[in-house]
């Protein structure tokens, strides 16, 4: 089954049949506070973005994330994936409330992966071998990075420059 949905009023939302998303699926949510979903295993673009109430969200057998994944999510501060092997481009870009994100499974990353999350203070990517462009760009609060199996990177990794965008790219 797969499943598109746009409302700006659901606060709870559970399914145990659900196993693919499409896109755009709750989009532009402000009151989304809870979300059970645990037999999705692969979610197209524009998942949960720009959604205001969601703090914790758990997807334990999705293992492909479509792009502009959880983008501009001003209350997410946990975030369980721990199956997903492929990230499209824009992964929770733009997120003002992680501090720690582990993806113990995580093969590839897109590019734009954790754009402009001004509080994530802790990553662990143990299995990545592939990342895109603009791989943590101004990430302020990042002390420390293990990646120990990338064999490739691609460009303006880790760059951290706050007054070169303004306008509709930061929260």
């Amino acid at each position: 089954m797969k499943l598109e949905l746009h409302s700006n009023q659901v606060t709870r939302l559970r399914s145990e049949e659900i196993v693919e998303i499409g896109k755009r699926f709750l989009f532009n949510n402000k009151t989304l506070m809870t979300l059970s979903l645990p037999r999705v295993k692969r979610i197209g673009g524009w998942f949960l973005r720009c959604n205001e109430a969601l703090e914790s969200l758990s997807l334990p057998r999705v293992k492909r994330i479509g792009d502009e994944f959880l983008r501009h999510n001003k209350t997410l501060t946990s975030l369980d994936l721990p199956r997903v092997k492929r990230i499209g481009d824009w992964f929770l870009c733009g997120n003002r409330s992680l501090m720690t994100l582990s993806l113990p499974s995580v093969k590839r990353i897109g590019d734009w992966f954790l754009y402009c999350n001004r509080t994530l203070a802790s990553l662990d990517l143990p299995r990545v071998k592939r990342i895109g462009h603009w791989f943590l760009f101004d990430n302020r609060a990042l002390r420390s990075l293990d990646l120990p199996r990338v064999k490739s990177i691609g460009d303006l990794f880790l760059r951290c420059s706050p007054d070169i965008y303004r306008g509709d790219y930061l929260p």
